[in-house]
């Protein structure tokens, strides 16, 4: 006769348990372990997307300009910048809007003294691209 004895049914039964609940603790340590490493990635990329958008957006690239001349004037004045940014201008002021003809730019330059914002799109650019600079308002 053998020192060892067969395995009850409850003994077995337990021994069974034991090792499905080892299988278990593995699982589940893989899966928060995954989870884990998935959510430390999402994150980082957001972080970044975040930093080079912000980067994107800096201040660092505006330029200040001052103008000695900021007189009214109904005669045309020929501006240094296109689309011009200050300097003599028309006593009227543009309204502001959505338009879709080229306007006066003597007649934006004293709406901006006013604190307008003047955006202007190239007449070349398709009208898709110029859709999405309508819709944004």
């Amino acid at each position: 006769m053998s020192d060892k004895s067969p395995l009850t049914r409850k003994e077995r039964l337990a021994q069974l348990q034991i090792r499905q609940r080892r299988r278990e603790n593995v699982r589940r340590t893989i899966v928060v372990g995954a989870a884990s490493v998935t959510l430390v990635a999402v994150v980082t990329t957001v972080a970044v997307l975040i930093i080079r958008e912000r980067a994107k957006s800096s201040l660092d690239a505006v330029q200040v300009a001052t103008f000695e001349n900021r007189n009214h004037t109904t005669d045309p004045v020929t501006y240094q910048h296109s689309p011009p940014i200050g300097g003599d201008h028309d006593p009227q002021w543009q309204n502001c809007g959505v338009y879709a003809q080229p306007l006066r730019k003597e007649n934006v330059v004293h709406a901006q003294e006013h604190g307008a914002v003047w955006i202007t799109v190239r007449p070349d650019l398709p009208v898709a691209e110029v859709e999405k600079v309508v819709s944004r308002r």
